[in-house]
């Protein structure tokens, strides 16, 4: 068992070190030094801190209902200590991707140790989750996005401890204590809306184990791990004052349920929603626009992916998985809950959850499928693994695909980037080009714009200390 064991992480770990090289090198060479869009939003942070005016509330503002306390810190500190560049946001996006695919990989072979699964299915599925977790190349321009990416890391950790506490069931008070102070990290410190998402899943299934688990301990792990959910919950509204939200309390000018009644009277554009953020988990953005593949084939693959989940989650609970593991059942209802958030949130044509903001989310989905279609090889049921291995092939081929699509797209993102760069240097308002929706070139309002812009060149930051490369 050692010896396997050593020959999966060896294996495993060359395989992740690939796709970290590969991942790294993409993002330092499409990355400019560039802030724009929601780094702007963080410029009264620079300026209390110049002015040595910080303050708590300085620190727990809102991108929206995405809360930006954690990311706040991190760039106070990148204010201070680096001059605000936005290669920090970048490597700082490097290690988060690594370390969520070292967790993923950890905590998939401890699974597949549980089934006694041979060493080449294994490596088969570390490679498939390593292809996804780095798959398309999902860059960040920072700010905002990093809070985002960051929330992911830490409910992937939430949910290892979640799945330790509910199939262990130790009755170690230190593991709960820690499991919570993560819940609590992963929505109050660097929670976003989208942190919520697998919330749900997550309190239906505590729930039903404290009810009917003949373990005493698993019941009250289940229930600590729901009272942390909803005392999170409960802090997050108030830590960033959501209750006085007009977007909160009226969604797209016509409230939630306003929202849903579209929703459910347009069936069709829904489920072609449906498609499309599925088939953006594995195809991505790049393909997509750069007109590698048609709609209808884009949508098509969208589809059979639905039904792969639809698969996966039905031969989850047909061979009792959850006996082994509710990890991938988390990273499932993860994705789904976003897809949902996202719907009601930002109601709109199809083509916009191909979005490359979702993708970081997405992911997770062809990672939870792959995941229990491993977990579930059993000998002798050669028509179920027939379609096991038709099913992760495909997932594999199309994330191939995509990844080529936006490699080479790679070259026109960082000339996109690079021809905004010198915007940063204007310093008459009247030589700020603005479009038809009073946005600039760096994407926000001229008046805005032009005060970050002065403020940058005052303090000496960016591109103001670094120069342009």
């Amino acid at each position: 068992m050692r010896e396997k064991s050593t020959k999966f992480y060896v294996g495993a770990g060359v395989l992740l070190a690939l796709g970290a090289v590969f991942y790294i090198w993409y993002c330092q060479y499409t990355m400019t030094e560039l802030p724009h869009l929601t780094w702007f939003d963080q410029f009264p942070i620079v300026k209390d801190y110049f002015s040595d005016n910080l303050s708590w509330s300085t620190f727990c503002n809102r991108y929206g209902e995405h809360g930006m306390l954690g990311y706040n810190f991190l760039f106070l500190f990148n204010v201070a200590f680096l001059h605000m560049t936005t290669s920090f946001d970048v490597i700082l996006n490097d290690i988060n991707v690594i370390i969520c695919g070292v967790l993923l990989l950890y905590a998939f072979f401890k699974t597949m140790q549980k089934r006694q699964h041979s060493l080449i299915v294994s490596l088969c599925g570390a490679g498939s989750i390593v292809l996804f977790n780095f798959g398309c190349m999902q860059g960040s321009s920072g700010a905002m996005e990093t809070q985002v990416r960051l929330g992911i890391l830490f409910f992937i950790i939430a949910a290892i401890l979640i799945d330790y506490l509910l199939q262990s069931g130790t009755s170690s008070r230190i593991w709960l204590a820690v499991t919570i102070a993560v819940i609590f990290i992963s929505l109050n410190l660097f929670g976003t809306l989208y942190s919520f998402a697998a919330a749900p899943l997550i309190f239906i299934v505590c729930f039903v184990l404290a009810l009917r688990s003949k373990d005493q301990r698993i019941r009250v792990n289940a229930i600590g791990v729901n009272l942390a959910y909803v005392l999170g919950t409960v802090l997050y509204i108030f830590e960033y004052n959501l209750l006085a939200s007009s977007s909160f309390q009226d969604l797209d000018n016509g409230g939630i349920l306003s929202t849903v009644w579209t929703i459910l009277t347009h069936p069709f554009e829904t489920l072609l929603s449906v498609f499309s953020y599925a088939a953006s988990s594995v195809l991505g953005y790049g393909s997509w626009t750069e007109h590698k593949i048609s709609d209808s084939a884009y949508l098509a693959i969208g589809l059979m992916i639905t039904l792969c989940a639809l698969y996966a989650v039905w031969r989850f609970f047909q061979a009792k998985l959850y006996k082994y593991t509710w990890m991938p059942l988390f990273l499932m209802g993860y994705a789904i809950m976003v897809f949902v958030l996202t719907l009601i949130g930002r109601y709109n044509s199809w083509q916009w959850f191909i979005n490359e903001w979702y993708q970081v989310h997405a992911k997770l989905l062809p990672i939870s499928i792959v995941w229990i279609l491993c977990l579930d090889v059993v000998k002798g049921k050669y028509f179920l693994r027939g379609v096991q291995v038709i099913a992760c092939s495909a997932l594999v081929v199309f994330t191939i695909f995509g990844n080529a699509a936006q490699l080479e797209r790679a070259p026109w993102i960082k000339l996109y980037y690079e021809e905004k760069q010198p915007y940063l240097f204007v310093e008459d308002a009247k030589d700020m080009p603005v479009d038809e929706n009073g946005l600039t070139p760096l994407i926000m309002p001229l008046d805005i714009t032009m005060d970050c812009i002065n403020t940058m060149r005052e303090y000496k930051l960016s591109v103001y200390w670094y120069g342009v490369k």
